[in-house]
C-alpha cells in the first residue's frame, strides 16, 4: 500500500512541473489580458490570492512566475483553465 501511495504521489509531482514548465512566453499576455477585461488592478488580484501587487506586476512583466497552486487559484480567480491561463491553447474568454 505504502509504494501505490508513493507512485500516486510522484505522478502528482511529475504532473506539477510539467504544467510550470510548459508556461509560455504567452502567460504574461493573457493574464493582463484577463485582469483588465474585468477591470481589476493588480492591487485587487493580489488581494485576493493573499499576494503583494509587486508579485503581479512581476508576472504580467515575465520577470517571474507563479507557483503550481497559485496557478490553480489564478485559474479559479479568472474562470479558465490552466492551460489556457499558461498560454497552451487558445483563449476562450467567458
Amino acid at each position: 500500500m505504502l509504494l501505490r501511495t508513493f507512485d500516486i504521489f510522484c505522478q502528482a509531482d511529475v504532473e506539477k512541473i510539467v504544467i510550470v514548465m510548459e508556461i509560455s512566453h504567452e502567460f504574461p499576455i493573457r493574464l493582463v489580458t484577463l485582469r483588465k477585461k474585468r477591470n481589476w488592478s493588480q492591487q485587487f488580484v493580489a488581494d485576493k490570492l493573499g499576494l503583494s501587487n509587486r508579485t503581479i506586476c512581476k508576472w504580467e512583466t515575465g520577470r517571474g512566475t507563479p507557483k503550481f497552486t497559485t496557478l490553480l487559484a489564478l485559474s479559479s480567480l479568472f474562470e479558465v483553465g490552466l492551460d489556457e491561463l499558461v498560454g497552451n491553447e487558445p483563449a476562450t474568454e467567458k
